[in-house]
């Protein structure tokens, strides 16, 4: 009995000991004597160079954590960063830190930094050249580019807008600079680059210019022997992030392009999120080609010259454009049809909890697919796109 009520209170004093040291790193991280849990991201901001992530307390306090596995882009470096200066990006999240970002940035140049992880070979007929001094030294032929990029994310300090970014592969010509053999080229054949991108994320950031990702590039092949796989982008995705273009005007184009002209198969592009962005004063919302599975959830857009959504393929037949869900968004002056479609031979098509206020073409008309495939599964309920609005397809209409 007397061992018993030992340990009891042994075990309560331990208890009492461990819920007290809690108690007190509360304190000292909230001025306060409270349960609090940093959990609710505030934002990012970066302190002498370092990357930190804020998280804020129930009380409204805040806290800065350094961010692991980080580096910092400033308007000065941030192509150099995006190059691979500083390493590679693989797993990294990337922090634009507070400036002004005038120029366009290019996501997945190829270049010879190490942090590039570029794969680069010449090609002489069916002879493949290999080594950098033997490509820079290659006299005719043709030089092949192969970028990989996975699991970047990209963030912003508060009050960053970027001015845009590309992400276009295929057959480059001139005028450029190849930045693998360092030569300005004037005109004509440059190289063949192939991207390969898995799982890129554009996270809370303000874009005030044109986001594009785009390739022409399918594989190449040396005899029997794939030379050059087709360009890849596997989960690209936008969350709480903002676009605004230069206007309505059809110059301005696409606020967000994700386009695929390669014919080798239909997974070149897919997986693509947009979720809880806002898309303002542009030509055209999100214009997608041949791009598979594709969610549009949670979003706004306000003012535009033509599409909202557009999902497309100008092929000769239905492009598999796998599942598509477009889902409790908000529209509100676009200038043409809500949601285009082409030639749409996916596997199903959600469209729920969407609504519209001064939307559609001069007929009236908001939603429009060219043809629809057989066998796709349709669910299309609980949309309000306004009086007397038409949806050209019975299949899209709303389930009564």
């Amino acid at each position: 009995m007397f061992k018993g009520g030992i340990m009891k209170k042994s075990i309560l004093s331990v208890v009492f000991a461990v819920l007290l040291s809690v108690c007190t790193f509360m304190f000292v991280g909230c001025g306060e004597t409270h349960t609090c849990e940093y959990k609710n991201h505030a934002g990012y901001v970066v302190v002498d160079g370092v990357a930190k992530e804020v998280k804020e307390c129930s009380c409204g306090k805040t806290q800065q954590t350094t961010l692991e596995n980080s580096y910092v882009a400033t308007p000065e470096n941030a192509q150099n960063v995006l190059d691979g200066s500083l390493g590679s990006l693989d797993g990294k999240t990337v922090v634009f830190a507070s400036g002004e970002y005038n120029d366009i940035l290019y996501f997945g140049r190829p270049n010879i930094l190490a942090g590039s992880n570029t794969v680069f070979k010449g090609l002489q007929g069916e002879l493949v050249i290999e080594g950098l001094d033997a490509i820079k030294d290659m006299a005719w032929g043709s030089r092949y580019y192969t970028r990989a990029i996975s699991n970047v994310t990209f963030v912003a300090e508060e009050g960053v807008t970027l001015s845009g970014i590309s992400a276009t592969s295929g057959h480059v010509v001139g005028p450029c600079h190849d930045y693998v053999i360092d030569k300005e080229i004037t005109s004509g054949s440059a190289y063949y680059l192939s991207h390969d991108f898995e799982n890129v994320t554009f996270k809370g950031i303000k874009f005030g210019g044109n986001v594009d990702f785009a390739t022409s590039q399918g594989k190449t092949m040396v005899g029997e022997t794939v030379f050059q796989q087709a360009t890849s982008m596997d989960g690209l995705n936008f969350v709480d992030c903002s676009f605004t273009t230069g206007g309505k005007e059809s110059t301005n184009g696409a606020a967000l392009r994700v386009y695929s002209e390669s014919a080798d198969d239909n997974e070149v592009i897919k997986n693509l999120t947009v979720d809880n962005c806002k898309f303002n004063n542009c030509y055209q919302g999100i214009y997608s080609h041949q791009v598979q599975n594709i969610t549009v959830k949670n979003c706004s857009f306000d003012t535009t010259g033509h599409n909202a959504i557009a999902i497309q393929q100008h092929g000769e037949t239905a492009f598999d454009h796998g599942n598509v869900v477009i889902t409790d968004n908000v529209f509100a002056n676009v200038g043409d049809r809500i949601i285009r479609m082409n030639m749409f031979g996916g596997k199903s098509i959600t469209i729920t909890g969407n609504t519209a206020t001064n939307c559609g073409d001069e007929d009236g008309e908001v939603i429009k697919a060219t043809s629809l495939a057989t066998g796709i599964t349709y669910t299309v309920k609980n949309n309000s796109w306004g009086e007397g609005k038409v949806v050209a397809n019975l299949e899209l209409v709303d389930a009564k």
